[in-house]
């Protein structure tokens, strides 16, 4: 049996079990809590970090971008900024409502971060970054989303699973 005879033959056998990788990533995620909290916390962990978008570009204030420091407003989005150094990165959280509302929904070609941006004193966070970011969907988009090494990690959980499964299913353990 040569190499193309095992590639169609291994393809034969996942349409035989109805063995669709992609569609089995997005039901990891759409069932199980695991993968939705892994990316969650991802996205939440990077920005309290790093103070970064999926991007990689530093949060900064549009009061901040203007006076080139870090200072009043600022200090809202970053509660350890007690001192206001200019060197404390911007986090986002402020009472941690905003983090509270985060979740993960799963449509037909994508995954989507779903967070609430007015904060639960009726002002949206995207205001404080109106110079940065195009407008609030798209500051949403790039920096509530997984950046490549997040993905990296989460394909690898994802594989990972899949291949657990799979050698159940073949009975490889």
């Amino acid at each position: 049996m040569g190499f193309n005879d095992l590639i169609q033959n291994n393809e034969r056998i996942m349409k035989d079990i109805n063995f669709n990788p992609l569609d089995k990533f997005k039901d990891y995620i759409k069932t199980d809590e695991y993968f939705r909290q892994f990316i969650m916390q991802s996205i939440y962990q990077r920005i309290r970090r790093k103070g970064t978008d999926s991007k990689g570009k530093k949060l900064r204030t549009d009061k901040a971008i203007q006076s080139n420091d870090y200072s009043g407003s600022s200090r809202v989005y970053s509660p350890r900024n007690k001192k206001k150094s200019r060197y404390t990165h911007v986090d986002l959280y402020e009472t941690g409502y905003m983090f509270n509302t985060m979740s993960i929904a799963v449509k037909k070609k994508s995954i989507i971060t779903k967070i609430d941006l007015v904060t639960n004193k009726n002002s949206s966070v995207y205001q404080n970054f109106e110079m940065s970011y195009p407008n609030s969907q798209a500051f949403k988009d790039i920096v509530f989303s997984l950046n490549e090494t997040e993905i990296k990690e989460l394909n690898e959980k994802l594989l990972k699973r899949m291949v657990d499964e799979l050698r159940k299913t073949f009975n490889y353990e």
